[in-house]
């Protein structure tokens, strides 16, 4: 606008010198010369890569953006260079959770403006839509889903809880139309007194379960006795039984052996009888043996 200005006081200036000066056109020229380069000039802007340029005519927003590169538009007209790059922005506050602990909470958030609806942000609220518009939103949404949260679950649901106030911050950006690229929880900080607690509840937890740890491996070790104990026994058992089966088996080898020794002896006595007709020289008494080791054996009782 103030190189149209510069260029309209400049043919000013040069149609007075035309009209006015004895040199007439030669006086004028280089008033001319200025005046149109100022003017043209005026209807030439230039939009950075990353950026996205809002038209405005005396103060009012036009409808429509012009793309990154060189854009042509009236004189009198003025183009705002709206960043529409990714940009972050790093936010401490203070939260309560469900059980009324206070949690100092440090975010970070990625956000940009919909390039083709940034005259409307720039109509609602000009260049400083982070302080107006994101900065309060953040802080209401981080504050709505850790009061959903004891303070306990806050540090082991962590991702959780971010995923949240990605959903919710999303929504309510869009409405004004921010695009939300992420949001995520850099810390959670409690105060000492809470800090304490969960120190010696985890401590606790340790102990409770390096107990239970030991009386399992204590009940282990004694399930390994008993087992061995119980195969000894098994074993001991299974030789006695052996040794038993083996003396039982011996026992019957030698019943069996007598038997079929003493079934010889009568068989043989029986035919020594037959031979020698002895029935009927038996007196109805049973022979005696006499006889020792290395003699010769003496059957009396037979006449």
């Amino acid at each position: 606008m103030i190189f149209f200005i510069i260029g309209v006081l400049a043919a000013l200036v040069a149609l007075a010198v035309l009209l006015l000066s004895e040199e007439g056109k030669a006086a004028a020229f280089i008033p001319g010369v200025v005046a149109v380069i100022m003017i043209g000039v005026s209807c030439v802007s230039y939009v950075p890569t990353g950026y996205t340029g809002i038209v405005t005519t005396f103060g009012k927003v036009e409808d429509g953006t012009k793309d990154a590169g060189v854009v042509f538009k009236s004189p009198w007209q003025s183009i705002v260079k709206m960043d529409n790059r990714v940009q972050e922005m790093n936010m401490d506050l203070s939260a309560f959770s469900s059980d009324i602990q206070e949690v100092a909470t440090s975010v970070a958030v990625g956000y940009r403006i919909n390039q083709q609806n940034a005259m409307t942000i720039y109509k609602s609220v000009g260049k400083k839509y982070e302080d107006t518009l994101i900065t309060p939103r953040v802080q209401e949404t981080v504050k709505a889903v850790v009061a959903h949260y004891d303070a306990s679950s806050l540090i082991s649901n962590r991702d959780a809880v971010a995923s949240q106030m990605d959903t919710k911050l999303r929504e309510v950006l869009a409405e004004y139309n921010i695009d939300l690229q992420y949001i995520s929880v850099t810390n959670f900080d409690f105060t000492d007194t809470f800090t304490d607690a969960v120190e010696a509840k985890v401590k606790a937890q340790q102990e409770k379960e390096k107990a239970e740890t030991d009386a399992e491996k204590r009940r282990v070790e004694a399930q390994a006795t008993a087992d061995a104990d119980l195969i000894a026994a098994n074993a001991e058992a299974e030789k006695s039984k052996v040794a038993a089966d083996a003396e039982l088996y011996v026992a019957e080898k030698k019943a069996e052996a007598n038997r079929a020794l003493n079934d010889s002896l009568n068989s043989n006595l029986l035919e020594y009888y037959r031979i020698t007709n002895v029935d009927s020289l038996w007196n109805g008494e049973l022979p005696t043996y006499v006889g020792g080791d290395g003699s010769i054996p003496i059957i009396n009782g037979i006449n």
